[in-house]
Order: C-alpha cells, then structure tokens, then sequence
C-alpha cells in the first residue's frame, strides 16, 4: 500500500462501505498466507460466516486444540490473548505463512483487553497508515467533550440527559430514545441509580 507499505493500517469507513471485503479479497487470493480475522463481538461471528459462504470462502474457526491452518482463520478476542493462539502464530511466522491480521471493530481493543498479536511492544499501535472516510450521518449530530474521572463523566451524562429529555422540540417521547454507553456493568449501575429515582421515563440498564 504506498511506496512504504505500513506494516499497520487502520480503516476507518462507514457500515456498508467495504470493510469486510478487504478481508475477502486477502483470503480470495491464490497462494495467499494465512489471514487471521479477530472478532471483538461474538455475535458478529454469524454474520461473518454467512457472507464469506456467499461467497464460496470457507473460513476456519480456531480453537485451542486446533492445528491445521487455512487461507482464513477467525478467532475470538479472549481466544486471541491466550498463550496457546500465540504459539499457533508463532508456529506459521516461522513457515512465513502468516499474510496479515486483522482486527474488526478495532477501537474496542482500547476500552478492554489490548491484543498481543495486534499491538506493539508497548501495546500501542506504531505509526500505522490511517485511512479514512467521512462516517457523518445527516440525520445525527454529537460533540466530544472531555470529563475528570470515570464518576465525573457518569454525573454529567446524566445531567445531559436531565436537562435534554424534557424538551419537547428536540425529542418526541412517544418516538425518540437517549442512548448511553457505559465502559462497565458497575458505570451502568451508577447512571441508574441517579436517574431511575428521576422518573426519566423509559430508561433501561
């Protein structure tokens, strides 16, 4: 990719627009190494299977007693940080038959376990080629802002929804829903607790 291949890229592109199919391609190819496909979401692995059958790629599904290797192998992320799939990658690094790795829905390796096989030694991405298109909806519209500590930041999502929800030229009660993502189980525990006494109405943990 380049004059200088960067031995890592990340791909950012909207839902639809041909991530997967780079995925298909790699392991399409004739002679190709062996593509490593990490899912950070169990339930993609369904979907994942039926679109590469559609398209006559047979992938395999690795396990710890799994020993044949194939043009495309899925692995899980708990799968992937065990010691037992790094000594299966080190074992086709040294047949030179490992092509690429690729990780879908990448940045939630930042918000849980960092991948080994993924990252650099410091567990950090190193200079990878960015490519990127714009992923703006006309129909949603956010802003970024930055909050000290994980209960500041839980405090004031529900002051947003607080001071939000009420109005009724924004949101249309019988149609609209607020929708929060917390890092854990317990930050979702906090967010109830402050708004379930508020009678938001219609919140669910």
């Amino acid at each position: 990719m380049g004059p200088q291949p960067a031995e890592q890229v990340v791909l950012v592109i909207g839902t639809g627009s041909g991530k997967t199919l780079v995925v298909m391609i790699g392991a399409a190819i004739a002679d190709a190494g062996t593509i490593f496909l990490v899912l950070l979401m169990v339930a993609l692995q369904g979907d994942m299977l039926r679109r590469f059958h559609e398209v006559g790629i047979r992938p395999l599904i690795w396990s710890v007693d799994c020993k044949r290797s194939a043009s495309l192998v899925i692995v899980s992320a708990e799968a992937a940080c065990t010691q037992g799939f790094l000594e299966y990658c080190h074992v086709l690094v040294s047949k030179q038959k490992l092509d690429r790795i690729v990780v879908d829905e990448g940045h939630l390796t930042y918000h849980g376990q960092r991948l080994p096989a993924m990252h650099g030694p410091a567990g950090l991405l190193v200079r990878p080629r960015i490519i990127r298109e714009s992923t703006n909806r006309p129909n949603i519209k956010y802003m970024v802002s930055f909050e000290a500590g994980p209960r500041a930041l839980i405090e004031r999502a529900a002051s947003l929804v607080q001071a939000y929800w009420p109005k009724q030229e924004i949101f249309d009660h019988s149609r609209d829903k607020i929708i929060i993502y917390c890092r854990t189980r317990e930050e979702v525990a906090q967010l109830a607790d402050i708004l379930y006494p508020l009678e938001m109405g219609g919140f669910a943990a």
